[in-house]
């Protein structure tokens, strides 16, 4: 079996992804509010219920906030040569992807205002089979990867001609 790639994302991305995840965990909220709401029309729902899904929504909350964003810290690898992109990531399944040079399409960098706040970017690479993401990467490491995947690619394309 092939090692893990080399290169990890940059550290800040726990922080980022746990404000993230802390904003779309508010979410979870909904659930015990709709069920409170209902027990006010419909008496016949019982009390315990609402601290039941109270304490999912507590735990659904702490687990997406706390240790999703460190698990997938420590798997979420990548690595770029001259004849592919291998990456690494996932949090319950671990995924290795190897994606050839002369499939790459065309590559980017993106910045949403959460990423630039923390002065990271994301490489997304494509493919005629869909895209893949490089998240959380210091701007600069990130817009050198986008120029030497793009340069791999078209040394590819070149010699294939």
């Amino acid at each position: 079996m092939r090692n893990p790639p080399q290169h990890q994302v940059d550290r800040h991305a726990v922080s980022v992804w746990r404000i993230k995840e802390a904003l779309i965990g508010l979410l979870y909220g909904i659930v015990p509010l709709a069920y409170f709401l209902l027990s006010r029309v419909i008496e016949q729902l019982p009390g315990w219920g609402l601290y039941v899904l109270i304490a999912l929504a507590l735990l659904g909350y702490l687990f997406e906030v706390g240790l999703v964003p460190l698990i997938r810290y420590r798997t979420l690898r990548y690595e770029i040569t001259a004849e592919e992109v291998y990456l690494q990531y996932g949090v319950l399944i671990i995924r290795r992807s190897l994606i050839p040079m002369n499939r790459v399409q065309h590559v980017e960098t993106a910045q949403g205002l959460l990423l630039r706040t923390y002065d990271l970017a994301n490489v997304t690479i494509y493919t005629a089979a869909g895209k893949h993401q490089i998240p959380a990467l210091q701007l600069q490491i990130a817009d050198g990867l986008r120029n030497k995947i793009a340069e791999f690619a078209k040394v590819v394309d070149d010699d294939d001609v």
